[in-house]
């Protein structure tokens, strides 16, 4: 399915109903046919669920964010953590890391620590 945004065309996977891959343009989300996994990071207690980062790094699957002002999807994908956020039902940008730790402190001092 597309759909043109802003003069930009939006391309809708086949992945969840809230991941999509923007066309040449970030932000960029994980592959559509990767899994989603229960394991995630909050804002809530600022915690990295244990197990989270092996299966990010063992590949093919993606996790969530959960923030009060935002949500994030994170998935590793050539050698670096990656977070789309989103904001509002609209994704805002991608940030990347080398570490699960560092990716969460950079897109929490840019969206917020709560």
């Amino acid at each position: 399915m597309e759909q043109t945004t802003s003069g930009q065309d939006l391309v809708v996977t086949s992945g969840p109903p809230d991941l999509v891959r923007l066309d040449q343009e970030p932000p960029f989300g994980p592959p559509s046919d990767w899994t989603e996994i229960e394991l995630g990071m909050s804002n809530f207690d600022h915690n990295v669920d244990e197990g989270f980062e092996g299966a990010l790094r063992a590949g093919g699957v993606w996790g969530r964010h959960a923030a009060w002002e935002f949500n994030g999807i994170v998935w590793f994908e050539n050698g670096l953590f990656h977070e789309q956020v989103w904001r509002r039902h609209v994704p805002q940008t991608m940030m990347s890391a080398a570490s699960l730790r560092k990716l969460m402190t950079d897109v929490n001092d840019q969206w917020g620590w709560e």
